[in-house]
C-alpha cells in the first residue's frame, strides 16, 4: 500500500503518513518501483494496527502502565467519557502546580498582573529606582520579594492616604449635622 493509499485509509493527511513513518509506527516499509522512481510501500497489516492505535482512545501511557492493563479491558463502553474525565483530573492533581507568584523572577507584565498595577507604573517604579529590576536582552526581569515589598509599600501609602481623605470627610459630615 503507498502512501496515498495509506493515508485514505488511515483518513489523514499524507504528510502525517511520513510523519508516523519516520517515527517508526508504520513498521518496516519495502520499496517498489513508481511512476517517478522509488515509492514506499507498507503492509495492509501495519497499516490497519496503526489505524487501531489512532482511533483508540487518548489516554496516558504512564496511567496504563500503572494499571498494568491494555486499553480494551480498561473502561466499559458507556463508562468512558466519565472514566476520562477523571483521569484527567488524577494527572492535573499529580502535577505540580506553578503560580505566578511562587516564581522567582517575573517580567513586567506578569509582575503587573500579580501586584494588579499597570505595567506602566512598574516600569516607572524601576526607572525611578523604587523596584528593584534587572534588564534580561531587551526585557526586565523583577525578583517577586522585591515585588511584594514594592506593592507592601506602595498599599500602605495609599491606605494611608484613604484612611486620612475618609477621616477628613467624616468629620466635615458631623460639623455639617
Amino acid at each position: 500500500m503507498n502512501k496515498k493509499q495509506a493515508a485514505e485509509r488511515l483518513g489523514i493527511s499524507t504528510r502525517l503518513v511520513e510523519r508516523y513513518d519516520s517515527e517508526g509506527r508504520l513498521g518496516a516499509k519495502t520499496y517498489v518501483r513508481g511512476k517517478t522512481g522509488k515509492q514506499a510501500d507498507w503492509s495492509e497489516e501495519a497499516v490497519e494496527k496503526l489505524k487501531g492505535e489512532l482511533e483508540a482512545p487518548d489516554l496516558p501511557a504512564t496511567a496504563l502502565q500503572s494499571l498494568n492493563v491494555g486499553r480494551a479491558e480498561l473502561v466499559a463502553p458507556g463508562e468512558r467519557e466519565r472514566f476520562l474525565i477523571a483521569l484527567e483530573a488524577v494527572a492535573m492533581a499529580a502535577r505540580p502546580q506553578l503560580t505566578l507568584e511562587s516564581r522567582l523572577f517575573l517580567s513586567l507584565k506578569e509582575a503587573a498582573q500579580v501586584a494588579g498595577l499597570p505595567r506602566a507604573q512598574i516600569k516607572r517604579a524601576i526607572d525611578d529606582g523604587s523596584l528593584k529590576a534587572m534588564k534580561t536582552g531587551a526585557g526586565w526581569r523583577v525578583r517577586s520579594e522585591d515585588l511584594a515589598e514594592y506593592a507592601r509599600h506602595f498599599d500602605l501609602k495609599e491606605v494611608g492616604a484613604n484612611d486620612k481623605s475618609h477621616s477628613e470627610e467624616a468629620a466635615a459630615d458631623k460639623s455639617r449635622r
